[in-house]
Formats: C-alpha cells, sequence, structure tokens
C-alpha cells in the first residue's frame, strides 16, 4: 500500500512539472512598421516549440503560426498585413493627427493550450497624416521666410442609427433589423461626398459598398445614399445583414469635401448615379486616383478624410424541425392505435382512408390482380359445378 502511494505521488510530481516551462521571453519585443503591414519581433530564453496567433484568431492561418517542430531557433516574428486579422484603425486628430494599427498578439508557449507562461502584446503602429497645406518664398540676400498655413480640418462622423437617421447607435444588432448609416461634416461651407464604401469580416474578406463615384455597387445590400444639403449629411437606410461565419461588420468609408462658393463644386454632390452614371464610367475610370471627375472635366480634391464604423450583427434564424412524410404517418397512426380500445373496421377504413397514401399505379395494380383472382375463382367453381352437374345426370 505505501509503494503504491508513493507511486501515486511520483506520478503526480512528474506531471506538475511537465507544465513548468523552463522558457520565457528575453528582452522586449519589438514591433516593426511598414505601408502595408505590421511585425512583432521576439527572443526566447531557449528554443522556442509553441505558437504565435492573433488574439481570438488562433485557427485562421494568416493570423497565426506554428513553431511546434522548432529545435533550435529562438529569434520569430509574425507579420500581418494591415487590414487582415481584425486590425483596429483609429484616426487621430490634434498636433500629432494620423493613423493608428493597433491589434494584440499572443505568445504562446504550448503549442494547443493556454498557459500562464504566455504572453500577450498590444501592438500598435502610428503613421503621421502629411496633410498640412504648405507655402514658402524665398528672397536671395534677406534670408528665407517661411509660411505656414494650416488648413482647417472639418469633423466629420460616420454614424450607424437603429430604426431612424437620428435613432440610437447600433452596437449589436440583428439580421432583419432596419438600420440607417448616416454620414454628417459640421463645417456646413462645404459640400461632402461619400465613397469607395466596404465591409470587412475581419479575416481578410472584403465587400464593396459604394465605388469611387458614390453609386452603389449592390443596392439589394446597400442602395445608394440620400444627401441633405442643409445639415451637410447624408444617410441610406438598409435591412441588416452579416457574413455568414462571423458577426463583425467593419466598415470603411471615404469623404471627400469640396468648398461651396468655387465654381467647381458645381455638380460634385449628390452624385450622378443609375443609367446616366454608367455612360460616364468609361471616362471615370481613365481619371487618376489623385483626381474627381464632375460633368467631364477633372478637377482637384479640396480634401479627404477617412472614416470608419464597427458593428456585430446576430442571426434571426429560427429552426424549425421537418418530419419526413412517413415518420408522420407512423407517428399518428400510433396515436391513432394507441387511443383505441377495440378498433372496429369502420375505423380501420377511417384510418386507412385519412393516414394511409398508397400511389395510383399500385392501386390500379392491386385491384386488376383482385379482380382477376376473383374471376378465375368464379369461373373454375362453375366448370366445377356444371362437371359435377353432368356426372349425377348420366
Amino acid at each position: 500500500m505505501i509503494e503504491r502511494l508513493f507511486l501515486l505521488i511520483s506520478c503526480y510530481l512528474l506531471s506538475s512539472n511537465g507544465f513548468m516551462f523552463d522558457n520565457e521571453i528575453v528582452g522586449e519585443p519589438k514591433v516593426d512598421c511598414e505601408d502595408t503591414m505590421l511585425a512583432l519581433t521576439f527572443k526566447t530564453k531557449k528554443p522556442f516549440p509553441g505558437r504565435v496567433y492573433v488574439q481570438g484568431l488562433s485557427d485562421d492561418e494568416r493570423c497565426a503560426q506554428q513553431f511546434s517542430k522548432n529545435t533550435n531557433q529562438s529569434r520569430f516574428s509574425l507579420v500581418v498585413n494591415n487590414g487582415d486579422c481584425a486590425m483596429e484603425r483609429h484616426r487621430v486628430s490634434g498636433k500629432l493627427e494620423g493613423l493608428m494599427f493597433s491589434l494584440t498578439i499572443v505568445v504562446s508557449f504550448h503549442g494547443t493550450f493556454v498557459t500562464k507562461a504566455d504572453r500577450a502584446y498590444r501592438c500598435m503602429c502610428f503613421f503621421r497624416s502629411t496633410s498640412m497645406l504648405t507655402n514658402s518664398i524665398e528672397m536671395s540676400g534677406l534670408g528665407t521666410t517661411e509660411l505656414v498655413e494650416a488648413a482647417p480640418a472639418p469633423t466629420c462622423s460616420y454614424g450607424i442609427k437603429l430604426g431612424s437617421v437620428d435613432g440610437p447607435p447600433v452596437i449589436e444588432g440583428q439580421v432583419g433589423d432596419k438600420i440607417f448609416h448616416v454620414w454628417e461634416c459640421d463645417n456646413n461651407e462645404q459640400r461632402m461626398l461619400v465613397h469607395s464604401c466596404s465591409v470587412t469580416d475581419g479575416k481578410g474578406y472584403k465587400f464593396d459598398l459604394l465605388d469611387i463615384d458614390g453609386c452603389a455597387i449592390d443596392p439589394l445590400i446597400q442602395p445608394d445614399l440620400k444627401y441633405e444639403d442643409e445639415r451637410n449629411r447624408a444617410f441610406t437606410e438598409v435591412s441588416g445583414y452579416k457574413f455568414s461565419d462571423t458577426k463583425a461588420l467593419n466598415y470603411e468609408c471615404v469623404i471627400e469635401l469640396c468648398k461651396r462658393d468655387s465654381d467647381e463644386c458645381e455638380g460634385f454632390s449628390p452624385p450622378n448615379c443609375g443609367r446616366a452614371k454608367r455612360s460616364i464610367s468609361a471616362n471615370v475610370r481613365s481619371a487618376p486616383k489623385n483626381t474627381w471627375t464632375v460633368k467631364g472635366r477633372i478637377s482637384k480634391r479640396e480634401a479627404s478624410i477617412g472614416v470608419r464604423n464597427r458593428i456585430s450583427m446576430l442571426d434571426a434564424l429560427v429552426e424549425r424541425t421537418i418530419a419526413s412524410d412517413e415518420i408522420e404517418l407512423k407517428n399518428s397512426t400510433m396515436m391513432h392505435f394507441e387511443s383505441m380500445s377495440v378498433p372496429s373496421v369502420r375505423d380501420f377504413l377511417r384510418i386507412a382512408q385519412r393516414e394511409i397514401c398508397i400511389p395510383v399505379t399500385t392501386l390500379i395494380t392491386v385491384t386488376l390482380v383482385f379482380s382477376l383472382c376473383i374471376f378465375v375463382t368464379l369461373f373454375v367453381g362453375c366448370l366445377m359445378a356444371r362437371r359435377h352437374v353432368y356426372k349425377i345426370e348420366n
């Protein structure tokens, strides 16, 4: 008994020690920011046999990497393309205006389970905007004077509302809900055009909603926008929708502005969509990316602002159980038999008429065979009767 107890204690100690990882991250991991990607690089004390993944996406091959077969390498990197793997993007305003990209990367020392040795790092990349208008003049012999004019930056918002344009914000909706997408800018001296809208599922799949002219690509999903010039607001009503395998909807749009007192702003907004738009689509495609087309002529942009929003959508499907005809027939017939104590012939006929379904061809065949059997029986009976009478007479 003592020997068995000693073995159990030994096994327990071995099992406990098996989960003690004699490995750790050395120093501080490094985040590398590029125009198209974000990378996390780290170094471990010993060869790293675990995995690295974006939090919540450990099963996505684009967002995770396994090192279970590694036996000698101790320096690793995980590279994520900008916009993939549910990467968040925020616009920063103020003195340091620009875009902030961020996501959480987990370094796990086990190939399957999350352990206390794992570490999670919030990786952030900031790209400073160069949207200031600069003008300079140089005078020889009198030194250099630099004039810098900061263009006033309008504030624009992108809201997703429930029920109406002025309804409450939607954080988590349901498929089929009445939802309004609303874009609004606070500077009434400028006209706005919303274009280049898209929605992603956070896993790399992207669906375009508005083209570069601000026209709906698939009106069944999201129709053309309606513009309120006096409020410098645009909106559209949609019926709640979602991707098949995820409830996340990440929206991105571009709001383009032009001064109302400018001649080139005429016809800028609202866009000319529908059949008229198709007739000039060829001219629009040939326009450079840093220009917009108004009535067939090319003009420079005044300002362009990127806006984004995100919501979660839940399924509204009601699960129903549909049984086959055969199962329904058996169940209903069993219920009839259970409720009858001593069934009569009339009851059986009623059940047969109401519950038993026989194909027409089978019914005709059975009827013909049954009739033929009766006819043959009667015919043979007649012959035997006549033969019996003939013997008696003789």
